[in-house]
C-alpha cells in the first residue's frame, strides 16, 4: 500500500510524530534516572497516545499496534502497578526505534512493515501487573465498597426524633418545595420563644415533616384575627415570584397550604427573602426567650419583625399588609443587587489564547531566499565599486544605506536557517545508554552548550561524525567498572559534549576520563 505524499493529514502527522519521537527518545533516557517522576510518565504516555491517535486515523495498523503496546506498559508504570527498570527500558527504546523507522516509511510513500512478533511478545508481558497474584485481591478488595456504600442507608430511621432541635436533622430534612417542619418550628420561635406556641389544633405527627392547616391558620389568626388575611393577595403582592403559576392555580383553592401562602406571611414579617430558618433557631431564639416570658401576648412580637404590620388592623384595612410588602420592592432589588457583584470573575477572561509564533517554511524556499540574498549582495558590491569611481556624494550616501539594508537582510535570512545543536545532542544521551548497558560500562553524559546556533546543514552534516567519535569514546576510551576501581577511578566513567562559538567559528569538542585510544 502506497500513500499520497501530497496529502496535507499525513504531512501534518509526519511533522507531528516525528517531533514526538525525538521527545520520547529523550524522555526514555531520563525516565531511567527519575523512575518515579509521575510528569515524566504521564508525558511519554501521551506522546505514545498521540501517535496512536494519529496513526489509526490513518489506518497505519503497524504503527497503531507497537504505539499501543508501548501505551499499555506505561499505563501500568503511571498507576504504579510495574516498576521501572533496565530490562523493561529496553523493549520499551526498540519499539521507539520502530516507530522512527515507520517514519520513515511513510515518507516515501510506502506502508510500514509489522513490528517483529517477538518484539510485541515481550512488550506484551510487560503490559501486566507485576506479580499477578498479587493483583488478584484487588477485585476483592473492591468488594466490601457495597457494605460501605450501604451503611448510610439506616440513616433516615433518625427521622422520628425530627422534632428534636437539632442541627443535623435540620440539615437532613430534604430542600424541596414542601415547608419542612423545622423551619415552621423556628418561625414559631421567632414570634413566640422556643416551644411557647400552642395551636388549637393537634399537634404535629412525630415523624410528620409537613405542616397541618390547623396550625398555619391559628398563626394567621395570631397575625390578623380570623378571617382576616387573604392568602391570593398575599401571593400577588410578591414582588418577583419564583414559582410558577399553574401550581397556584391548580392549588389556591383546595384545603392544603401551598408555598406561596407561606412565603407571603414570611415576606409581610421580615420582608421579601430575609427569613432564614437555620438562622432563626440558632441565634434568635435564644435572645427572644426572655421577651416571651415577660410579654404575655404573642401579638406583641410582630411589630419587631416590620413596623408596618399591625396585629389587630381596622376592618377597612385588612391590605396594608399585602400593601406593606408590595411597597417595598426596592428592597430585594437592592439585596439582589450583589448577584451582579459576581462579575468580578470576568477578570479570568482576559487571558486569550495566544496565536501561534511559528511558521514552518519549507527549506528549499529559504534556499530560493539565500540565493536572491546573495544576488543582491553581488548588485550592491558593484555599486560599491561604482560609487568610488564617480564623485557623487548623493550617490555615495544612496549605495551606503543599501549596504547597509542589504548586510542586515543577509544576517537576517541566515538566522532563519540556524538550529540549536542540541538537534544533533539530543541524540546521544540514548546511544551512549544502549552502548554502554551492551558493553557492561557505567557511563554518564554530560553536554554543555546546547543552545549554540548552527547553520541547519552543518547541523545535519555533523551528525553522524559526531555518533562515531561518541561510540569510539564509549567503546574504547572509558574502562569496564572493575578496570577504573584497580586504577583508583570511580566505577562510572564520563563523557562531556561541548559546543562554544569564538568568533565566527564554533568549537566542538568530545571527552572523557577513560585510558584514551590506542
Amino acid at each position: 500500500m502506497s500513500f499520497d505524499m501530497d496529502d496535507e493529514i499525513l504531512q501534518d502527522f509526519l511533522v507531528e510524530a516525528s517531533e514526538i519521537v525525538e521527545q520520547l527518545g529523550e524522555q526514555l533516557v531520563d525516565l531511567e534516572h527519575q523512575p518515579d517522576d509521575a510528569d515524566l510518565l504521564n508525558a511519554i504516555f501521551r506522546g505514545f497516545h498521540t501517535i496512536k491517535g494519529g496513526a489509526g486515523f490513518l489506518s497505519i495498523e503497524p504503527l497503531v499496534e507497537i504505539c499501543h503496546r508501548a501505551e499499555d506498559v506505561f499505563n501500568l508504570l503511571r498507576q504504579g502497578e510495574r516498576r521501572v527498570t533496565p530490562e523493561l527500558m529496553d523493549p520499551i527504546l526498540e519499539a521507539l526505534d520502530v516507530v522512527n523507522a515507520s517514519m520513515d516509511y511513510l515518507r516515501n510513500g510506502e506502508m510500514p512493515e509489522p513490528a517483529d512478533a517477538d518484539l510485541l511478545a515481550r512488550l506484551e508481558r510487560y503490559a501486566v501487573p507485576e506479580g499477578e497474584g498479587a493483583a488478584e485481591p484487588e477485585p476483592a478488595a473492591a468488594a466490601p465498597e457495597p457494605e460501605v456504600q450501604a451503611a448510610p442507608e439506616p440513616a433516615p430511621a433518625p427521622e422520628p426524633e425530627a422534632p428534636a432541635e437539632t442541627a443535623s436533622a435540620a440539615e437532613a430534612a430534604p430542600s424541596g418545595d414542601e415547608i419542612t417542619e423545622q423551619e415552621f418550628e423556628a418561625l414559631l420561635d421567632e414570634l413566640h420563644g422556643p416551644g411557647q406556641f400552642k395551636a388549637g389544633g393537634p399537634a404535629p405527627a412525630a415523624g410528620d415533616d409537613e405542616i397541618t392547616e390547623e396550625e398555619f391558620e391559628a398563626l394567621l389568626d395570631e397575625l390578623h384575627g380570623p378571617g382576616r388575611f387573604d392568602p391570593a393577595k398575599a401571593a400577588a403582592a410578591k414582588p418577583a415570584a419564583p414559582a410558577p403559576a399553574p401550581e397556584n392555580a391548580n392549588i389556591g383553592g383546595g384545603d392544603e397550604i401551598t408555598e406561596e401562602e407561606f412565603e407571603a406571611l414570611l415576606d409581610q414579617l421580615h420582608g421579601p427573602g430575609r427569613f432564614d430558618p437555620e438562622a432563626a433557631k440558632v441565634g434568635d431564639a435564644p435572645a427572644k426567650a426572655a421577651p416571651a416570658a415577660t410579654q404575655p401576648e404573642p401579638a406583641a412580637q410582630p411589630p419587631k419583625a416590620e413596623a408596618k404590620s399591625e396585629p389587630k388592623p381596622e376592618p377597612a384595612k385588612p391590605a396594608e399588609p399585602a400593601k406593606a410588602a408590595a411597597g417595598k420592592p426596592a428592597a430585594p432589588k437592592a439585596e439582589s443587587a450583589p448577584a451582579p457583584a459576581k462579575k468580578p470573575a470576568a477578570p479570568k477572561a482576559p487571558p486569550k489564547p495566544s496565536g501561534e509564533t511559528s511558521v514552518r517554511v519549507d527549506t528549499q524556499r529559504l534556499d530560493q531566499i539565500m540565493n536572491m540574498v546573495g544576488e543582491l549582495v553581488l548588485v550592491r558590491n558593484r555599486l560599491s565599486l561604482l560609487k568610488a569611481t564617480m564623485a557623487d556624494e548623493e550617490l555615495s550616501n544612496v549605495v551606503g544605506n543599501l549596504d547597509v539594508v542589504t548586510s542586515d537582510l543577509q544576517l537576517a535570512v541566515m538566522k532563519t536557517r540556524m538550529q540549536p545543536i542540541k538537534k544533533v545532542f539530543g541524540r546521544f544521551p540514548r546511544v551512549v545508554r544502549d552502548l554502554a548497558r551492551n558493553l557492561k560500562k557505567e557511563v554518564d553524559l554530560e553536554m554543555h552548550g546546547e543552545d549554540t546556533d548552527l547553520d541547519k546543514n552543518l547541523v545535519e552534516a555533523l551528525a553522524d561524525p559526531m555518533v562515531h567519535l561518541v561510540r569510539n569514546a564509549v567503546d574504547h576510551g572509558i574502562e569496564t567498572p572493575e578496570e577504573r576501581e584497580r586504577a583508583g577511578k570511580p566505577r562510572r566513567g564520563k563523557v562531556v559534549l561541548s559546543a562554544a562559538q569564538e568568533g565566527d567559528h564554533i568549537l566542538l569538542c568530545i571527552e572523557d576520563d577513560g585510558k584514551g585510544m590506542d
